[in-house]
């Protein structure tokens, strides 16, 4: 064979070789191409090789990580009967709502925010801030509710409402007052409003000048200010002191004058802010009491402490003030329901009971408070102290218990009061007053009282033949309302005047205009009449109106 024979026969085997191994390669995607038929003849030409396998399918797309992230989770709702509120989940979640059974809610700040909303089932709710702002809301089954913040305040409220077995808040013993303000009176410890100052115990307002007790200048966020010297409040010089270093004053809160310099004043512990004391010379929560070194502001209303000005006690406490002229009056458990009487009422705004409760011998001879004012109940101190559609009345057995009145054929209700169309009458013997039908227009008076009913007056000798009768009153020409039974005195309908009559009862006549009767008492230094008409005695025309 001719060389150059040869040497084409080799390079073709080469490329065969060359696509066989190619081939292979494409092996592990698509399947392997066929390799071309055999050629014809000895050494034909090898077949095409097939067309480059497709690789294995299309690669998964990118997993999703366990579709979606799970949502952010909550805490459990509400934590284990000694846990805290659980914690939010890792993704952000919300934190356990409510607090467990021992768990407190959260402290109002010292500006006076409110206090966490609700706590655990024996927590306390939360006590409002040192400004006066609104106390937790409502305490667990066992808790306290929040006290009231000590600042100004309104008063009374205290920390909403108790839990189940639980003791109200205490009122916050700032409270709404009518101090402070520009010429009213100072406020506890030389206290006014925006920076004003406490001069003679009257306030100045900021930027006024002060005056009285020898001050000067202007009022400056509570120092009395002349060019750059300062006086009136802690660590200043007094002001208006003499030249003889005599007198002096401070206007600052809590600051009271001691030998030419304001000192601290009010709080615990502290000077009385006013000498020999008094309900406003200490700030809220101290009274000014006996110690050591003269009289101090000390802590007042808790058990075993000072009653507080005004005799009041934390919540749950009376004041009492056992027999003896140097015994102190002290809050102590008295005045509740079931318990005793607290001692020295009627002294020093001391009361034997708490409201809605009275003082009323026990069966063991000692005396203790029992619930008052409804029905069945003792009555609250007299005829008039019961509630509404009652009244004080005997009791089977002795005592006065309060009981139904105002329907017919029971007692009449206080100040002789029936229900409508009813009179409240009266027999004789000392019997009762008891509602029955009387006192309309045109029937007999109510026995023993004389009433009519509204519209009427009772008039001697009007029916049956001389008795009392009820006739129309306080229209024009009908006698005058509410006068005597012989028809003297007495009102009338808005526009008519009640006019004396020397020769029969009292009438209505229309008044105020020119010529007409006075309006009013019928005198001319108290009748009236419309504008521009003066009352005049004219003689024989009697008082009537005129021009000036």
């Amino acid at each position: 064979m001719k060389r150059s024979n040869v040497v084409s026969v080799v390079c073709r085997l080469g490329l065969v070789a060359s696509l066989v191994v190619y081939a292979a390669c494409g092996s592990s995607g698509g399947g392997t191409g066929n390799g071309g038929t055999s050629g014809g003849g000895t050494t034909g030409s090898a077949g095409h090789a097939g067309t480059t396998g497709t690789g294995g399918a299309t690669a998964g797309t990118t997993g999703t990580g366990g579709a979606t992230a799970g949502t952010t989770g909550s805490a459990g709702a509400t934590a284990g009967s000694t846990g805290s509120a659980g914690r939010g989940g890792s993704g952000g979640g919300t934190a356990g709502a409510t607090a467990g059974s021992t768990g407190s809610a959260g402290r109002g700040g010292s500006g006076g925010g409110t206090a966490g909303a609700t706590a655990g089932s024996t927590g306390s709710a939360g006590r409002g801030g040192s400004g006066g702002g609104t106390a937790g809301a409502t305490a667990g089954s066992t808790g306290s509710a929040g006290r009231g913040g000590s600042g100004g305040g309104t008063a009374g409220a205290g920390g909403a409402t108790a839990g189940t077995t639980g003791t109200a808040g205490a009122g916050g013993a700032g409270g709404a007052t009518t101090c402070g303000a520009p010429g009213q009176a100072c406020c506890a410890a030389n206290t006014c409003n925006n920076g004003g100052c406490c001069v003679g115990g009257n306030c100045i307002a900021g930027g006024a000048t002060c005056t009285g007790n020898g001050t000067s200048g202007m009022c400056m966020s509570g120092s009395c200010q002349n060019g750059t010297a300062l006086c009136g409040a802690a660590t200043q010089a007094c002001c208006g002191v003499s030249d003889a270093g005599l007198g002096g004053t401070c206007t600052a809160p809590g600051a009271r004058c001691a030998m030419g310099t304001c000192e601290a004043c009010g709080s615990t512990g502290q000077p009385c802010c006013t000498a020999g004391g008094g309900a406003n010379s200490c700030t809220a929560g101290n009274t000014c009491q006996a110690a050591d070194g003269g009289m101090r502001c000390e802590p007042c209303g808790a058990d075993g402490q000072a009653c507080c000005p005004g005799a009041t006690c934390n919540a749950g406490l009376g004041c009492s003030n056992p027999p003896g002229p140097t015994t102190p009056a002290i809050c102590t458990t008295c005045g509740g329901s079931g318990q005793a009487c607290c001692q020295g009422a009627g002294t020093g705004g001391i009361a034997a009971c708490m409201t809605g409760f009275s003082c009323q011998a026990g069966g063991d001879g000692g005396m203790s408070c029992e619930a008052c004012g409804g029905s069945g109940q003792v009555c609250c101190g007299g005829a008039n102290t019961c509630g509404t559609g009652l009244s004080c009345q005997a009791a089977d057995g002795g005592g006065m218990r309060c009981e139904s009145c105002g329907a017919s054929g029971e007692a009449c209700c206080a100040t002789n009061t029936c229900d409508t169309g009813l009179g409240c009458a009266r027999p004789p013997g000392g019997a009762p007053g008891m509602c029955t039908a009387c006192g309309a227009v045109g029937g007999a008076c109510c026995e023993g009282t004389n009433q009519c009913l509204s519209g009427a007056t009772c008039a001697t000798g009007a029916v049956d033949g001389g008795g009392n009768g009820c006739l129309a009153c306080g229209g024009s020409g009908q006698r005058c309302c509410g006068g005597s039974l012989a028809g003297n005195g007495g009102t009338c309908n808005t526009g008519f005047g009640c006019i004396n009559n020397t020769t029969g009862p009292d009438t209505c006549a229309a008044c105020g205009a020119m010529g007409q009767p006075c309006c009013g008492s019928g005198t001319v230094a108290t009748g009236t009449c419309n504008a521009g008409l003066a009352c005049g005695n004219l003689g024989a025309q009697g008082i009537i109106c005129v021009m000036p």
